[in-house]
């Protein structure tokens, strides 16, 4: 049996429906490079050309992507392999892999937990130990939380160091292609191909300048965010004081933040999340990516383009609706603009704090994973909980969820680190000596 075999073999036992679409190993040449072998999963808003892009939602269920997103051209030109293609909150809309419109992601870190979204099947395969690699794609935390809540590492980079050429993007100015990894070393490797020269297919990539800089802990300064620390489980409390204990002993001193006005956040970002959705998804209307429904039932394309409409999730038309709300006269001030200028408040503040400190140790949550439906009574829970993760998303900084151990339900605990924009590889130089200290 060959490695893209047992990768496929290992797939089917993954439990939930964590498998949008196998990739035949025949499909693509094996090519040399760091990355030669490599078996990796793709989050399924991401193209690879003749296979299905759904973005896990029933309007695109038969859509065929017509090209390979250049993320992916640039691991296979590494020579890792494509095995399947991964299942996701619909749109990327989600925290918890529940709301993909074929089935909810378990999580085989914890079975009866969710896995955490919108990347649940990459994390979920990634966990199961499937793959060794995924490529996700990080909003608002859509890589960290699913890879923190999954027990594996979760990268979201520097807004614009990697192509976003064939990301399905929920929300552009957001958005990043990430990557969820069990190796440390394997996600730094990918993390390297991906930060090439500017692709002239994507406006917004950049790349990264080489670094070859090794990141010490010795006489570096860490920010510990105390932000609603009184809302923190007890397991994600003693995971930050764990790895602030860690740090220590490695040489680091500290210092003690908060966020300015972090109560915004979260309002900040889905206000910009959903208003730059509800641009990006008006395209999805059935007409030109497939209808879903016999077009000779429908006497004008208008019905047609409702009927496919209808398809949508509940979760997705709420957050069209609110986007199209704040975009609309009078709300537009009020809420849209505001939120920008908070965003650019929040960017502001992190330029400040990273004069003084290397890194911020913050939660990926305030809980380990939840159970399945058990926040749902509650449905701002989970928007709330995304003020951890989106600052970083808001302010285009790289950020890394770190497994640190298990809670007393055995439910993987994780921290976050957060860098200054275009430092990813200390970023991952941190991660990874915080890891070896762990070990010993």
């Amino acid at each position: 049996m060959t490695v893209h075999e047992a990768c496929l073999a290992l797939a089917g036992n993954v439990p939930g429906y964590a498998v949008i679409d196998r990739i035949p190993e025949d499909t693509f040449s094996a090519k040399s490079g760091p990355l030669s072998g490599i078996p990796f999963a793709v989050k399924n808003n991401i193209c690879i050309k003749d296979f299905r892009l759904t973005c896990g939602s029933k309007l695109l269920e038969n859509y065929i992507s017509p090209y390979t997103a250049t993320a992916i051209k640039q691991l296979m030109d590494a020579g890792a392999i494509p095995v399947c293609t991964a299942n996701l909150d619909e749109f990327g809309m989600g925290s918890t892999g529940e709301y993909s419109a074929f089935g909810i992601v378990e999580n085989p870190a914890a079975p009866g937990f969710c896995t955490g979204g919108s990347s649940s099947g990459c994390a979920a395969l990634v966990a199961s130990g499937c793959v060794p690699l995924a490529m996700a794609s990080d909003t608002g935390g859509s890589a960290r939380l699913p890879a923190a809540h999954c027990g594996v590492l979760g990268l979201k980079p520097t807004y614009g160091a990697y192509s976003r050429f064939g990301l399905t993007a929920y929300a552009s100015s957001l958005e990043q292609i990430g990557i969820i990894s069990s190796d440390i070393s394997l996600m730094r490797k990918a993390h390297r191909c991906l930060c090439t020269d500017k692709d002239p297919l994507d406006a917004t990539h950049r790349g990264l300048p080489a670094h070859s800089a090794s990141f010490h802990f010795a006489n570096q300064k860490i920010a510990i965010l105390t932000d609603g620390t009184d809302r923190l489980d007890s397991s994600v409390s003693a995971a930050l004081l764990s790895a602030q204990e860690t740090m220590k002993h490695l040489g680091a001193s500290f210092c003690s933040c908060t966020f300015e006005r972090g109560h915004l956040i979260s309002p900040a970002y889905y206000v910009i999340a959903c208003a730059e959705a509800s641009a990006n998804l008006a395209r999805f209307t059935g007409l030109l990516t497939g209808s879903a429904h016999n077009d000779s039932e429908y006497t004008d394309w208008e019905r047609l383009y409702s009927a496919n409409r209808a398809l949508l999730g509940k979760e997705v038309q709420k957050r069209i609706a609110l986007g199209a709300y704040v975009l609309r006269e009078g709300a537009y001030e009020k809420y849209y603009l505001r939120a920008l200028q908070y965003r650019k408040m929040l960017t502001a503040w992190f330029e400040r704090l990273f004069q003084d400190c290397a890194l911020l140790l913050l939660p990926v949550s305030s809980t380990p994973a939840p159970g399945i439906s058990e926040k749902h009574a509650d449905s701002l829970f989970h928007y709330h909980e995304d003020q951890w993760t989106a600052c970083a998303n808001l302010a285009g900084l790289p950020a890394v969820s770190v497994p640190w151990g298990k809670d007393s339900l055995g439910r993987p605990v994780a921290i976050q680190l957060i860098a200054p924009a275009e430092h990813d590889e200390d970023l991952l130089d941190a991660a990874e000596k915080l890891l070896e200290a762990r070990k010993k």
